[in-house]
């Protein structure tokens, strides 16, 4: 039974990591949209709406307002095959670069790298009833 829960596991998670591979544009795009938080951090959220706006809260209070792109290339580095980045663009025209690594609505789970540093960055996705505008 033992090894059976540990092969079920390895299949499990082989076929995540192919399907985030694996993920189209138009998937990250409608996928993106909605209400995130920080993993470790309920208070820190990530609104991404429609319209290409990032609003970002702590706790009840905005934070900042943003414009963001899912792209191909960003400050000079292009991705290949179905890879992204999220691009940010703050108001003094500013940009900030992370790789997606998966937006899987499904389980709810949203993981970024940071390119300048390398440190993943795991957010989770808010009940539409939780989340503000």
């Amino acid at each position: 039974m033992k090894y059976l829960k540990i092969t079920f596991f390895f299949l499990l998670a082989g076929n995540s990591i192919y399907a985030q591979n694996h993920q189209s544009y138009a998937d990250l795009e409608n996928e993106i949209l909605g209400s995130w938080h920080l993993e470790n951090d309920p208070r820190t959220r990530l609104n991404f709406l429609e319209n290409g706006m990032l609003k970002r809260y702590f706790g009840d209070e905005l934070q900042s307002t943003n414009r963001y792109e899912i792209t191909k290339t960003c400050c000079g580095e292009e991705l290949q095959d179905q890879q992204f980045f999220l691009k940010e663009i703050n108001k003094n025209g500013n940009i900030f670069c992370a790789y997606i690594e998966a937006i899987n609505l499904y389980k709810g789970f949203f993981t970024l790298m940071t390119k300048s540093q390398g440190k993943v960055i795991v957010l989770k996705k808010i009940n539409p009833d939780e989340a503000e505008e």
